[in-house]
């Protein structure tokens, strides 16, 4: 996703700021905080993903997707293989942009993603660079340059990311296909208002705005201040967006400019660099094991970590497309167990009803690493989940975030022996959420028992060379307490896989 900057720009056409038709020659001055906004349009391979672990659902009595709504023999299409009992896209259209979805499923992908859909101030923010391009299309004034439209496109889709982006290195904001936001459309001329913070439009209305016209337009429905709309069960395509207070992940210092980035998204906790005391520190009481000793102090750079641990939902999004690969002779998931909260019918990977938001379990170290790789992230080191359940060395507490395990922890006194669904305990300061308790954790590091007395490293250490088995932090719903602690230390083969071991992910921070 592409971060924008909060901000000021005139939304519509204002005389001087593009090529306007005479009768569009209105204007307000709109004020937005800061957003995400992805980089293009969900495409067809993304909503199959989302079709095939939800379903094909209706609302107002039409379906989410209505492949249907084109001719057939129409290409670019997703449809239901029903002898495999899953959904497929067409070969060779699966980085085209989905277009044949209706309002409530563009809202219904972006709730399941963690997303939500962007305002009309939003898009039309993101689609003139911040308010920084005042050209008739977004990021151009020749719309061959940018667009895929009538006059080129051949009548068809095309992958996305295909044309030149805008200045905020965003694809496909003019022309291929057009794009839902979550306003309900309004005919009133812009200049009603004088000025307006976060627009959202009516609170009611019939039909929602769509953005940025399609491959099949010419002329006013490409202009990036044109004000499209449509009824919500026909269907366009669409690309999503989200607050960046949803985490409080990244926190931008008033009109700063952050051209083209791509950030982790907020559901990731930036962590600093700082050092920190690791170990059988003071709060921990008496009860330490030795493997805990002697303290240390360890050096710690900037990294991402996710607020959350690793769930089912997520899991199953990465079987869909990986599938359920072997590594040193075991499944990455052991879906045998009839523990597991992932079912595999027909074909494809879904939670169990009702465990969707509960962490994975019966996953190897093997499986947590390679979700974590297709994620784009990796394994935190067991000194990196230690600094974060420390409060970035901040915390004086024997458990993440308190002294009260049963305030941040699920554990044997108080799970009713079961997982339960992440986030529902009180996170630490940096909220970060059951990182004591729930399900225990797999780190990067190989496990060694004298590892704090052996280790001369002291600034990002990585554990031993090698070993036997891994590193498992944070406790679990059936052990004591005293797991819980920030400085427990934990250990398992990595093929192993049991009802009490999950992950969650890690990034390193730019430099």
């Amino acid at each position: 996703m592409v971060i924008m900057p909060s901000g000021q720009f005139k939304m519509g056409c204002a005389k001087g700021k593009g090529n306007c038709e005479a009768e569009d020659l209105d204007y307000w001055t709109v004020f937005l905080d800061s957003f995400y906004i992805e980089e293009h349009e969900v495409t067809n391979e993304q909503y199959c993903i989302f079709l095939n672990v939800m379903e094909n659902q209706s609302e107002e009595g039409v379906n989410w997707y209505r492949g249907n709504h084109f001719d057939k023999d129409s290409l670019g299409m997703i449809r239901y293989d029903s002898l495999r009992e899953c959904y497929k896209v067409d070969k060779g259209y699966e980085k085209h942009p989905v277009h044949a979805v209706t309002w409530n499923g563009a809202t219904a992908y972006a709730k399941w993603a963690g997303k939500r859909l962007p305002t009309a101030a939003e898009w039309e923010y993101s689609a003139r660079s911040a308010g920084d391009q005042y050209t008739t299309y977004a990021g151009s004034d020749n719309i061959d340059e940018v667009a895929w439209y009538f006059e080129n496109s051949e009548m068809s889709t095309h992958p996305v990311k295909q044309k030149k982006s805008n200045a905020y290195g965003l694809y496909d904001m003019t022309g291929n296909v057009a794009e839902w936001c979550s306003d309900y459309a309004s005919v009133s001329k812009f200049n009603r208002y004088d000025t307006l913070v976060n627009h959202q439009g009516p609170e009611d209305g019939f039909h929602r705005v769509c953005r940025g016209g399609s491959y099949n337009n010419k002329g006013i429905a490409l202009k990036t201040f044109h004000k499209g709309y449509g009824h919500p069960n026909i269907v366009n395509g669409f690309r999503c967006a989200l607050s960046t207070s949803s985490g409080g992940a990244i926190k931008l210092k008033g009109e700063q400019k952050v051209v083209g980035l791509e950030v982790t998204p907020p559901s990731m906790i930036l962590l600093p660099t700082a050092s920190f005391e690791m170990g059988c520190t003071q709060e921990q009481g008496s009860a330490c094991d030795e493997n805990t000793k002697p303290i240390r102090t360890v050096e710690i750079n900037a990294f991402y970590l996710d607020q959350y641990e690793v769930t089912n939902l997520q899991f199953c999004q990465f079987l869909n497309e990986k599938g359920n690969q072997t590594e040193d002779g075991k499944l990455w998931l052991d879906t045998r167990n009839d523990q597991v909260r992932i079912v595999l019918k027909n074909g494809v990977f879904r939670p169990k009803i009702g465990y969707d938001d509960h962490p994975v379990v019966y996953v190897s170290w093997y499986g947590a690493r390679a979700y974590a790789k297709w994620a784009g992230k990796r394994l935190p080191t067991e000194a990196e989940w230690e600094y974060a359940a420390r409060e970035a060395g901040k915390g004086q507490y024997k458990y993440s975030g308190s002294n009260e395990v049963d305030a941040v922890a699920w554990y044997k006194d108080n799970s009713e022996s079961s997982i339960h669904a992440v986030g529902k305990k009180a996170p630490n300061s940096l909220g970060l959420y059951d990182m004591s308790g729930n399900v225990g954790e797999w780190c990067s590091d190989w496990y060694q028992e004298d590892y704090y007395a052996r280790s001369t490293n002291a600034t990002d250490p990585k554990g031993p060379a090698s070993g036997e088995s891994k590193v498992i932090r944070g406790g679990a719903w059936l052990f004591a307490a005293d797991r819980a602690s920030v400085s427990s230390r934990g250990r398992g083969w990595p093929i192993n896989s049991d009802s009490y071991t999950g992950f969650r992910c890690a990034k390193t921070a730019e430099k």
